[in-house]
C-alpha cells in the first residue's frame, strides 16, 4: 500500500507566521472553516492569506474582515470550495481574521451564522525569500532549493521535515561562509 508522505519544509530564519484561535471563538463551525496561512514577502508586495472554505454542499455568501486593518471582504463562494483572500500588511502585524455567511444557503437548516475567527502570531526573522522550493526525487531523497533577497548574515540553515504538519525532525543542517543574495542554493536530503 502506498502512502501519501506530505512533506513540509522549513528552513530556519524564514518569515513565517503561525496561527492560533482568539477569544473563544472558533476556526469553524457548521458552514464555513477560517484558516491562517502564512505571511508572504516579496520585492512588491507584502500580505498575510487567509483561507475560507465553505464547508456546505451548496453556494454561501460569506463576508471576511480584518478589523485592524479596516478591510473587508464580501463574496459568494460555490458548494464545497474555498478562497484565499489577501491582506496587506507587515511582518509584525498580530490580525484577527474573521468571517461570516451573510447570505441564504438553501442546503442547510440551521446554519450557523456566528464569526468564526483565527489570529496570527508574528515571528520577525532575518531573512527574505525570493522562493523556496521542494521536490520528492524519488522515494526517499528530497531536493530543496531557496533564493534570498535579503540576509542578515546567516550562516545555518536546519532543513526539517514533517508527515503530519505538527511535528517536525530536522534531517539536515546547511552550513554556509555567508549568503549571497539573489543566489539560488540547492540541497539534496534522505529521508
Amino acid at each position: 500500500m502506498k502512502k501519501l508522505l506530505l512533506l513540509t519544509v522549513l528552513l530556519a530564519f524564514t518569515n513565517i507566521l503561525f496561527s492560533q484561535g482568539n477569544g473563544g471563538q472558533s476556526d469553524e463551525n457548521n458552514v464555513m472553516r477560517i484558516s491562517y496561512i502564512a505571511y508572504f514577502t516579496g520585492p512588491n508586495s507584502n500580505y498575510h492569506r487567509f483561507m475560507i472554505e465553505n464547508k456546505l454542499n451548496c453556494p454561501a455568501e460569506i463576508r471576511f474582515e480584518v478589523d485592524s486593518k479596516s478591510f473587508a471582504k464580501d463574496t459568494l463562494l460555490p458548494a464545497s470550495s474555498f478562497i484565499y483572500i489577501n491582506v496587506p500588511g507587515s511582518s509584525i502585524d498580530i490580525l484577527t481574521g474573521k468571517s461570516k455567511r451573510t447570505g441564504k444557503a438553501d442546503c442547510i437548516v440551521n446554519p450557523d451564522n456566528g464569526w468564526v475567527e483565527v489570529q496570527s502570531n508574528g515571528i520577525i526573522l532575518p531573512l527574505k525569500f525570493n522562493y523556496l522550493k521542494a521536490r520528492k526525487l524519488d522515494k526517499s531523497t528530497l531536493e530543496v532549493e531557496f533564493m534570498v533577497y535579503e540576509s542578515a548574515g546567516e550562516k545555518e540553515f536546519n532543513i526539517q521535515v514533517s508527515s503530519d504538519g505538527k511535528n517536525f525532525k530536522t534531517v539536515k543542517v546547511v552550513m554556509l561562509n555567508s549568503i549571497e543574495i539573489n543566489k539560488p542554493y540547492k540541497t539534496t536530503i534522505k529521508l
